[in-house]
């Protein structure tokens, strides 16, 4: 039986109208590109996503001048035609908006465009040398007759909305920690917002961390306490090291009435694996690196500063996009790079740093991943700018302590010292980090330049806030020395972290005690809700293998394990900032000093004890 002719003109027109629509070429375009890119099995998510994707091309295309006709022209149109015509300039700003994203960050597009060579490369090097994002607007605003802006805002505050009203009882605190900060960047061409902030508080100019390596360093700078003490000594920690007591800041905190907050990039899941005491953490579950985004982290930070209405606040902030392969957006990017390089690092330096040598490298290459670092600390300064407004703007400027700190530096092929972090402790490159407290209260733009240490950080937080701290903390306040009194010189500590491979940059293979890569000592756990890849134990070898450091304001001495035996290096930092000449010969009283020092310190592991000059596993305290 035929059905109503009625029903058949209906259901005609209504097709006419929904291949006419734009919404509709927009959805066909969107799900076309969805199905190239994933042609064996395209996830659910990719497909709303591409749903979502044509709808907002369609309501571009029906607002664009060139594309929205007339009444009398629409009538005139075919739905074929009409469809084709939308579907054209659907394509175009899909190509318009790949130009742009490859300008504005260039990274996520290099083994895609730049790495093939040919038209690629030289569509790549078009759009982020030739044009960037502003050319690329230039040419939208061209082609589409409209005046839009491409810059991400920060959450607008109505004039009418409450604001902290600033405490004169209790002071919050803001710890901004960016991931592979070196010292040295934090100056007035790079980063002149934390050179502002370090003018107007106190700059400790030699800050160390103790153990380079993301996760023991924010667990020791969030404790106070040393690795050997809260027992994180690598990224892979087991269930039961992860899930101990730490009684750290946030958890004090919390207990004081503050609010808490943990606000971070990618590389900020690492600090929800354990127990720190954040009430809330916020920021992206993303680990690509291509999606690294301070802005975002402080657009973040600026809708939950807005959320706390009446309490004192403790908020942590952890940028990483200075992390390997140093991510940037265009701006900072094209600030600091030689746009003529055509190598194969121009838009990211090795993923990997023990995957190139220097001896790989020639100058071109070495002075381009500085270059790329150093847009990748210009991008961090402005999102922390965005942070400091958002303080700002709530009215919380005097009430609020702000610190900028590192949880390790980076190599950038120094000195024979090779790239990356953690895998020896020649230089001053990975331990060396700044350090910046604003307190509004005793601000006066003082500069330390005796040794202080990432344990130092809690003492003084708890201090300067009035928050009792938790006894035996392996640091000391440095409110002290911020308000001009008199401090003793301090020792610094260090150890190595976690040998990846059997490749260490910058590290000879006779300075070290070889032990099973990576993949050998890690397994995923599976016996616990929601798996991970943890240590499975920590061998004998790698124990024994770590490098150990002592410093004081002029000495440095390395403790370097071998198979036939120990090595004691000695460095003069002042005469050989460098630390390439070995003077434990010529100077045997700093040796021995120094010596005394660092088994002092080495000696406080309880799971150690020394054995014929090594620091050895202590049998029954390391497997009770």
């Amino acid at each position: 039986m035929e059905p109503p002719r009625s029903l058949s003109v209906s259901r005609r027109r209504f097709l006419q109208v929904l291949t006419a629509s734009p919404f509709f070429a927009g959805i066909v375009v969107a799900l076309s590109e969805a199905l190239r890119l994933e042609p064996n099995a395209v996830r659910l998510a990719s497909l709303w996503r591409a749903l979502a994707t044509g709808l907002t091309l369609g309501l571009v295309v029906e607002v664009l001048p060139f594309v929205r006709l007339g009444r009398a022209r629409r009538r005139r149109r075919s739905s074929a035609r009409a469809f084709v015509d939308h579907a054209l300039a659907c394509l175009a700003l899909m190509l318009l908006h790949t130009l742009w994203r490859m300008a504005d960050k260039p990274y996520p597009f290099a083994a895609a465009a730049y790495d093939k060579g040919g038209v690629s490369r030289a569509v790549a090097v078009f759009a982020t040398d030739a044009l960037g994002p502003r050319g690329l607007f230039s040419l939208a605003e061209l082609m589409c007759r409209l005046h839009s802006r491409h810059q991400r805002q920060a959450p607008r505050v109505a004039a009418s909305a409450p604001q902290l009203a600033p405490s004169t009882e209790r002071v919050n605190v803001v710890l901004i920690v960016v991931s592979s900060l070196r010292a040295d960047r934090m100056d007035a061409r790079r980063a002149p917002t934390m050179s502002h902030l370090a003018a107007r508080g106190a700059r400790f100019e030699r800050a160390y961390v103790s153990m380079p390596q993301e996760l023991p360093s924010w667990v020791t700078l969030m404790t106070g306490r040393h690795a050997h003490h809260h027992g994180i000594r690598s990224t892979f920690p087991t269930w039961d090291e992860r899930h101990g007591d730490f009684d750290a800041l946030a958890n004090r905190f919390a207990r004081a009435g503050y609010a808490t907050r943990l606000i971070t990039e990618s590389e900020g899941d690492l600090a929800p694996r354990l127990n720190l005491g954040f009430a809330q953490r916020v920021g992206e579950s993303d680990r690509l690196e291509a999606n690294r985004s301070p802005q975002r982290t402080t657009e973040e930070f600026a809708r939950e500063l807005y959320g706390v209405k009446d309490q004192p606040f403790f908020f942590a902030v952890f940028f990483s996009a200075l992390r390997f392969p140093h991510v940037a957006r265009h701006a900072s990017y094209a600030k600091y790079t030689d746009l003529a390089y055509r190598g194969r690092f121009k838009y990211q330096t090795p993923a990997d740093p023990q995957s190139a040598s220097p001896s790989e490298l020639d100058v071109a290459d070495i002075a381009h991943i500085r270059a790329l670092y150093d847009g990748a600390v210009s991008d961090v300064d402005d999102a922390i700018a965005g942070v400091m407004r958002a303080i700002e703007r709530e009215g919380a400027t005097n009430s609020t302590v702000l610190v900028i700190t590192a949880d390790h530096g980076e190599g950038l092929y120094e000195d024979g010292h090779g790239a990356g972090f953690g895998g020896h402790l020649f230089g001053d490159e990975s331990t060396h980090v700044p350090l910046v407290i604003y307190d509004p209260r005793i601000a006066k733009g003082s500069r330390s330049a005796g040794v202080v240490r990432d344990v130092d950080i809690a003492p003084t937080l708890y201090d300067l806030a009035g928050v009792l701290a938790p006894g035996e903390l392996d640091g000391q306040s440095l409110a002290p020395r911020m308000r001009g009194e008199e401090s003793d010189s301090r020792f610094a500590y260090a150890e190595t972290a976690l040998w990846p491979s059997a490749r260490v940059s910058g590290l000879p293979p006779d300075l070290r005690i070889p032990y099973p890569d990576l993949e050998a000592l890690t397994e995923r756990e599976s016996s616990h809700e929601g798996a991970r890849i943890v240590r499975r134990t920590e061998a004998p070898q790698v124990a024994v293998a770590r490098h150990r450091m002592v410093r004081d304001d002029r000495w440095k001495l390395v403790y370097a394990p071998t198979r036939q035996g120990v090595h004691y290096i000695l460095f003069d930092t002042l005469s050989d900032p460098a630390e390439t000449h070995d003077v434990a010969l010529a100077y045997p009283e700093e040796l021995n000093r120094l010596k005394r020092e660092l088994w002092l310190w080495m000696t406080r592991d309880k799971q150690m004890e020394p054995h014929d000059g090594f620091l050895v596993p202590n049998v029954g305290a390391y497997y009770p």
